[in-house]
């Protein structure tokens, strides 16, 4: 486990394709837990299911090299990055904004997101090195963020919550920090301390959402809306980071698959 006194060695480049892909080139060479990429702009940058982050400069693009002294499952780190987000994002912005998680892997203000996290792991189900991706919004415009005014959630940025340029260091200092406290939280307590916490990151808990794409449907319950789609009461994450949502009879059903595209406060 990394010592608390650790101070990770960060790679910084202006331009790369993907923080994530020098990241693994950099462990394939032998690069210790805890080495750091950062780049200023990504000319290919990507999120969940092979989509295109976009990745202007003024954004934080930073990825990180995690060796789990045991095999994890390979959705834990990315829990575990969720909830660093949401805490470096809570600790920067004032008090007044508006905070939380939102399953799988992105964090919102304002329920707009701001913030995007990208686990990808050399194994399958077990894993014993992750590169934990992350993708923040700080000193984007609204113009640069226009084209993503009509996804189900809209994107913000630093620049917009505060009125003004934000400075990338101490975001990637603080972003860093908290990543690795987090972590080493799960190391020595549990993956069920991090469900805690996420949970307590989430405004979504205990209000209405649509899961969209959730995969297979669980038998003889009613799916109004778009096809492909559950709507149920978000009651939170189970034990392997699953989405847990309660129909209108009060059954919980739980979803390994699937976005989150819309919530009724």
């Amino acid at each position: 486990m990394l010592p608390d006194n650790f101070t990770p060695k960060v790679h910084l480049f202006e331009t790369l394709d993907s923080t994530n892909d020098k990241a693994r080139e950099l462990a394939k060479t032998g690069s210790n837990e805890g080495t750091v990429v950062v780049a200023r702009r990504q000319t290919a940058g990507r999120g969940r299911n092979k989509r295109v982050w976009h990745s202007p400069p003024g954004g934080l693009y930073l990825s990180m090299l995690l060796y789990p002294k045991e095999a994890k499952r390979a959705t834990d780190l990315s829990i575990v990055a969720g909830v660093a987000l949401a805490q470096a994002v809570k600790t920067l912005l004032p008090k007044s904004k508006d905070v939380s998680v939102k399953w799988p892997n992105d964090c919102l203000v304002g329920w707009r997101k701001i913030g995007g996290v990208l686990c990808e792991n050399l194994g399958e189900e077990l894993f014993n090195l992750c590169v934990v991706g992350i993708g923040l919004n700080i000193n984007a415009s609204d113009e640069e963020l226009l084209p993503f005014k009509s996804n189900p959630f809209s994107a913000t940025s630093f620049r917009l919550e505060t009125g003004g340029d934000f400075d990338l260091e101490r975001a990637q200092a603080m972003l860093v920090q908290k990543l690795l406290n987090v972590y080493r939280h799960y190391q020595t307590e549990g993956f069920a301390a991090i469900q805690f916490l996420w949970e307590k990151n989430c405004g979504m808990v205990g209000k209405k959402v649509e899961l969209r794409d959730s995969g297979t449907r669980p038998a003889g319950e009613h799916n109004p809306g778009h096809v492909g789609s559950t709507t149920g009461t978000f009651l939170g994450i189970d034990d392997s980071g699953a989405v847990v949502l309660s129909n209108a009879k009060g059954e919980r059903h739980i979803y390994h698959s699937g976005e989150i595209t819309c919530f009724w406060p």
